[in-house]
């Protein structure tokens, strides 16, 4: 599609219309009339026609009058006014031409049109104009032949009409060129949508480049017939200009090439590029804006660089939508099941407008079918596979072993190669576009579809072989976890952190090996080394049911492996899994075979094992003189092994059960020593269960407000190691504290039975939920001199939102008890908000305004002169430590939460004789 641009200056104008003159009116005189400085009339040609006659045959005298409008339109009023000024020049012409290079406009044919013109009155439009005109040999030979006259290729498309779900990208890459950029290079995958991208993108750009749009298909999918930069440059110069002569050497179409585009404003798409080499000498050009699409990812001097993903779920739904209506209401599991991509979306969707004959249901279940998702970009994943060598074929096709983002280490482990040749590969790959990299988590990824179409690739012996390589690497990396989550401490944080990265790993490695326990000796061995390396991880991060399956087979094949003392290690394991399902009398039946075989082969481990979790399942009957009776031996046999993680688990089951007994203190001294014990091992989960346990001795006492400081740590600590179950525990019990604190303090039993309605609710938390509005409304009716309580009452329920999950209301009420306290000058009740607040706020991430709140807070303590200032410190220590970008994210351990009432520093009650803001417990536990 070609155009010719409307004249740049209005002298040019007027000479094609002298020219138009000269040989259509054959009058050689015909010129442009009038000279600057002379009066013309609104004349700019005069030219009698000679070729026909008028009336009587007189010759016809032709004024035209030429009028470049480019951006203010001509309306007829103008028109008028440029008839009348013709009219007054004498002789008066019979013709009057009002030639514009404004588009077609209804108004002034309508004008021209009106019979109460004195003479006949023509509007000729640039375009239609330039229709006549090329018709003429002379103006052809003149005004492009000579290249007079410039003119405009349209070679680029529009869009898809359903373009979908780029919109962002779109105007990021639009905005890169109106800020000057001239170069944008788009990578991805076959099938990811880079063209129809580039197509939008060149149509956005269009507009500034008024010279036209040119497009190439370099074909670099195939090397062998992709184009030369010999043949680029020709292709581009002809568009532009089909009767230039054709250049012979490379210097010749170089020169060829610049001179041609040199300043040109056009818009050039550069398709299916293979590489830098092959479009580098193309560039610079300053006037011009280029859009490149690649499966290679490389780097152009002055471009940018854009890798062009696969489209969200919505956006892939929205587009299955558009282009088949029945996709609708299945549009969500499709847009899963092709990965985004919107090649084999837009197939997915069309196959099943195609198909009337299936529903909804029956397309699903084909397209499930990973042999039908494959057909989806077959094709277009042949073209990069065979771009490869054959060893990057190779490492490619064992990568279709990950179905989940994987790193370089795993990669060379599954591929059998060195660290440092597997990091070329991978190089090679991701400029192909046959991989992905995800610089969030540090990860490579492959797409589903790539995935399968590469595994579709692979024997049977090859695909056996990978897995296996697979499962080795991940019951190593599982091995090494266990060793160092053992070390206590932030390394134990860490293992788990390196766990979760991998989990869908370490859940697929189980995957393999289950089915091959049951079959085959050497696997049902690698399955029982797999389980004991997770001993320790599992249970935090596997939920019960599927752990328990899993013990169960690893107890089975251990016994078939004639292995009594790994099945009886499993077997214990297994019991600690029916205890928490409830499972109560299958699990004390598991744990006295397990005593009695370890008391027959000798086993001092295996008795200890089995006697403390009989002690805790003899405490969950509410035997207490029976628990007291097992874990005793149990600590006594903890003691001769030097077993402290043992022995200190052994101290809370003796303190619980002094605790059913109604012996405070001794269960209280007991929980001390198991908590000193944990602290120097590094114990932080064991820490967490203990604190528990001397809130609740708190609890038993109506002193809720130890109970509640003490369990908000324990939450927190829960929650930063991902132990969700125990969370949910720990949490349920401070809501627990925080109804007893908030019924004795803030509400009476009427007050409380009305608003919470017990008997219709399922747990704590949703009782304290309830009563929390009951709180806030009755905190707002204390006013005038009762306002020191309010800011209290205020604080107390940020306190209980926190602890039902909700922090946005905590923080506002701890806002609302921040104005409350400087209204009234109540500082203590002041800085313990600010505290609290960014305790709040640190807990879900927003770390640095908890570090402003915190700096508030320890202005204010330091002002009142309180011990409080080095919790403050050491909460604000921690945040430095974990505030990289790295860990931005996790949720800082908890500083101690203050009850919005002031009170004084009792002694701590756990014996240490230390103030309780300053006892062993805050004191370790940050460590």
């Amino acid at each position: 599609m070609w155009r010719y641009p409307r004249p740049e200056y209005w002298q040019q104008f007027e000479q094609i219309l002298a020219d138009w003159a000269q040989e259509q009116l054959g009058d050689p005189s015909a010129d442009r009339y009038g000279r600057s400085g002379q009066r013309q009339d609104g004349i700019d040609i005069l030219a009698r026609n000679r070729r026909t006659s008028g009336g009587g045959g007189r010759v016809e005298l032709w004024a035209i009058q030429a009028k470049k409008y480019d951006e203010t339109p001509l309306t007829p009023a103008a028109a008028q006014a440029e008839l009348d000024r013709a009219m007054t020049h004498s002789p008066r012409p019979d013709v009057f031409v009002l030639a514009t290079s404004t588009p077609r406009d209804t108004k002034l044919q309508a004008w021209a049109a009106e019979p109460k013109h004195p003479i006949r009155v023509e509007v000729w439009f640039w375009d239609g104009l330039v229709e006549r005109l090329l018709k003429e040999t002379w103006f052809r030979r003149k005004y492009i032949a000579e290249q007079w006259f410039r003119r405009i290729p349209h070679e680029i498309p529009a869009a898809v009409a359903d373009f979908t779900g780029r919109e962002l990208e779109l105007a990021d890459l639009a905005h890169r060129f109106e800020s000057g950029g001239s170069v944008v290079v788009l990578s991805g995958m076959g099938g990811v949508g880079k063209t129809e991208l580039a197509l939008a993108v060149a149509q956005r750009a269009a507009g500034e480049c008024v010279d036209g749009e040119l497009r190439v298909d370099l074909c670099g999918t195939d090397p062998a017939h992709g184009l030369s930069t010999h043949e680029i440059m020709s292709q581009l110069v002809r568009s532009l200009d089909p009767l230039a002569p054709s250049a012979g050497s490379y210097e010749e179409i170089v020169a060829a090439y610049r001179s041609t585009l040199w300043g040109r404003r056009v818009t050039i798409l550069l398709d299916n590029v293979y590489d830098a080499a092959q479009v580098e000498p193309l560039l610079p050009l300053p006037d011009a804006r280029i859009v490149i699409t690649s499966r290679q990812r490389f780097i152009l001097p002055g471009a940018h660089s854009h890798e062009v993903l696969g489209l969200s779920q919505a956006a892939s739904a929205k587009l299955l939508s558009r282009v088949c209506r029945r996709a609708t209401r299945i549009a969500v599991e499709m847009a899963q099941l092709c990965g985004g991509l919107p090649l084999a979306l837009r197939l997915a969707a069309t196959a099943l407008a195609e198909r009337v004959d299936l529903t909804s249901a029956e397309y699903l279940e084909w397209l499930r079918d990973e042999r039908t998702r494959r057909e989806f970009v077959e094709a277009t994943a042949c073209l990069s596979y065979r771009l490869l060598t054959g060893q990057a074929q190779t490492v490619w096709r064992t990568l279709a072993t990950f179905r989940n983002p994987f790193d370089s280490c795993a990669a060379a482990a599954v591929a059998g190669q060195e660290r440092s040749t597997m990091a070329t590969h991978l190089g090679i790959l991701l400029r192909h576009s046959l991989l992905d990299w995800d610089a969030t988590i540090r990860r490579y990824r492959i797409h589903e579809l790539l995935r399968i179409f590469g595994d579709s690739l692979r024997s049977e012996e090859d695909r056996a072989s990978a897995e296996r390589r697979f499962v080795l690497h991940y019951q190593s990396l599982l091995t090494s976890m266990k060793e160092q989550f053992r070390l206590g401490g932030t390394s134990s944080e860490e293992a788990l952190r390196r766990f979760d990265a991998d989990a869908a790993h370490f859940f697929a490695a189980g995957a393999w090996l289950r089915p091959g326990s049951n079959e085959d000796l050497a696997t049902a061995a690698m399955w029982s080394v797999f389980l004991d390396a997770g001993v320790d991880i599992f249970p935090l991060r596997v939920e019960p049911q599927l752990l328990r399956i899993w013990l169960s087979e690893a107890v089975d094949g251990a016994h078939r492996r004639r292995e009594v003392g790994i099945a009886r290690v499993h077997a214990g394991n297994l019991a600690l899994v029916l205890r928490d399902l409830g499972e109560a009398a299958d699990a004390e039946a598991t744990q006295r075979k397990c005593l009695e075989e370890s008391r027959m082969s000798g086993d001092l481990d295996g008795i200890t094992r089995a006697l403390g979790n009989l002690a805790v399942l003899a405490l969950d009957r509410g035997e207490a003189d029976r628990a007291i009776e097992l874990a005793s031996e149990s600590a006594e046999m903890e003691r001769r092994l030097d077993n402290q993680k043992g022995l200190a688990a052994d101290y809370n089951t003796l303190a619980n059960a002094y605790r059913q007994k109604g012996e405070r203190d001794r269960a209280l001294a007991l929980f001390a020593a198991s908590l000193k014990m944990k602290a120097e091992i590094g114990d932080i989960r064991g820490r967490a269960v203990t604190t528990v346990g001397i809130a609740q001795l708190f609890m038993d006492s109506n002193d809720f407000e130890r109970a509640l400081s003490l369990l908000s740590q324990a939450v927190f600590v829960f929650r930063r190691l991902g132990d969700h179950r125990t969370e949910d525990a720990a949490r349920n019990v401070l809501c627990s504290a925080w109804l007893g604190y908030g019924v004795g303090r803030m509400l009476t039993m009427e007050e409380f039975t009305e608003s919470a309605e017990p008997e219709n609710c399922d747990n704590v938390q949703e009782v304290v939920r309830r009563i929390i509005p009951s709180l806030r409304a009755k905190a707002d009716l204390v006013v005038g001199e009762n306002a020191v309580v309010a800011a209290a009452m205020l604080g107390d329920i940020g306190g209980m939102c926190e602890a039902v999950g909700d922090t946005a209301q905590a923080i506002q009420c701890y806002n609302r008890s921040i104005a409350r306290a400087r209204l009234c000058g109540e500082q203590r009740i002041l800085a313990n908000g600010h505290y609290n607040k960014a305790i709040a706020l640190a807990g879900v991430g927003r770390l640095a305004q908890g570090v402003a709140e915190l700096h508030v807070a320890r202005r204010l303590y330091a002002k009142l002169g309180l011990e409080d200032v080095s919790d403050v410190d050491t909460m604000l220590d921690y945040i430095a430590k974990t505030a990289p970008a790295a860990r931005s994210r996790e949720a800082p351990s908890p500083g101690r939460r203050r009850s919005a009432r002031p009170r004084a520093n009792d002694a701590c009650a756990c014996g240490s004789g230390k103030k309780y803001k300053r006892c062993c417990m805050l004191r370790d536990r940050q460590r």
